[in-house]
């Protein structure tokens, strides 16, 4: 009987880790989508949710909007983008990036791996991971990008953003220079050029 009783627990052990996958495989496209759209939005692009919708749902057989389809639609954004899968259920230890424990952060550990998925080299190449962070106090969306800014620690206010005081920190380790932002601020660091209708 105990055998029997192992047996079952391994195969409801193996289904319910399936489902789990599943599941975090549906969230994560989820807030992919969520991504692109308030990228879209900030950036002042007229949205065309159906018609989009549409094309990638004969193209792609969902009709998600993914990030990989924005830089398909939108080839003058200035870096390759790609969602985050960790969870980071607290605020980020910013502490650490001035400690220099930087690559000992999950995010930053999953920034790199996120790149090599992707075939990205952050020395050479602009990258940029788009995660969320859930208790972050006014951008729950945030980006760790390779992407220079102009200050170490800059914290503004402005109309552009939805008047939200957002705060953009940089670090450099092994001399590339790293930024984390919210996604409101992190429109404000790469412009709106790109960003012409179709």
């Amino acid at each position: 009987m105990t055998s029997d009783m192992s047996s079952r627990d391994v195969f409801f052990k193996q289904y319910h880790d399936k489902q789990n996958e599943a599941v975090n495989v549906t969230r994560t496209a989820a807030f992919e989508e969520v991504c692109v759209k308030k990228l879209l939005v900030k950036s002042g692009v007229t949205m065309q949710l159906a018609k989009w919708k549409g094309q990638q749902k004969r193209n792609e057989f969902s009709s998600r909007l993914t990030l990989n389809w924005m830089m398909d639609k939108w080839p003058r954004f200035p870096m390759h983008i790609a969602v985050g899968v960790g969870q980071y259920p607290g605020r980020l230890p910013y502490a650490a990036l001035l400690g220099g424990k930087i690559s000992k952060l999950t995010v930053f550990k999953d920034y790199n791996t996120t790149a090599e998925n992707h075939d990205v080299d952050p020395v050479e190449d602009r990258f940029a991971m788009i995660f969320k962070c859930q208790r972050a106090k006014h951008a729950t969306i945030q980006v760790l990008h390779n992407q220079p800014v102009q200050s170490d620690v800059a914290d503004f206010d402005s109309p552009d953003i939805e008047g939200k005081h957002c705060r953009r920190f940089m670090f450099c380790f092994r001399g590339v220079y790293y930024v984390i932002e919210g996604i409101d601020s992190f429109v404000a660091t790469i412009g709106t050029d790109w960003a012409s209708d179709d």
